[in-house]
């Protein structure tokens, strides 16, 4: 299913038409992969974690999801090179391009949420250490994960703006 749906999406995409058309499309398609395993994996941490108030299995999901948020971001990183690069037309085109400038927003955007993850995963490794190590302030009020909630929360609000950000990319890109 969500191979269909990033097929769909690359399909709607700048990826198509143009020279390296092939390059765009592999980079896009991996680009949307990517973004699905980071921001569903993030939903479904989210999803598991905070209604169940379950501190406890910070330090088994946590790590687990760091690996697929590095790879996911290793992956929109390289991947976003190669197609911005093959949408503009080279990489002189790249930079005196509207579509240029909105790509550096949109990366600006982008590192504010690894920044707003990386604080996430921190504060996570500390409220599970509290947890598993200390006596709890107010017995029965789990702080751990009422504090993550709202750092992911805030993850998947910038994540909002960075897709947002993307509709203008393609808006903006040049056309062959």
């Amino acid at each position: 299913m969500v191979l269909v749906i990033a097929a769909s999406m690359v399909a709607q995409s700048d990826a198509i038409g143009g020279p390296w058309e092939v390059t765009k499309i592999a980079a896009t398609g991996l680009h949307v992969l990517a973004t699905c395993a980071w921001l569903g994996g993030l939903v479904a941490l989210a999803a598991v974690l905070i209604p169940g108030d379950r501190v406890e299995e910070l330090d088994q999901l946590i790590p687990r999801f760091s690996r697929v948020a590095m790879l996911s971001v290793a992956t929109l990183v390289v991947t976003g090179i190669i197609h911005a690069v093959a949408v503009a037309g080279g990489l002189s085109p790249l930079i005196g391009s509207r579509y240029g400038l909105v790509l550096v927003i949109k990366v600006a955007i982008f590192g504010f949420m690894l920044l707003m993850g990386n604080q996430g995963r921190k504060y996570a490794a500390r409220a599970a250490f509290r947890q598993r190590h200390l006596v709890p302030d107010v017995p029965g009020k789990n702080v751990g994960v009422s504090g993550l909630a709202v750092a992911m929360g805030a993850e998947l609000c910038i994540a909002f703006v960075i897709l947002s950000t993307t509709s203008l990319l393609v808006m903006v890109a040049p056309h062959p």
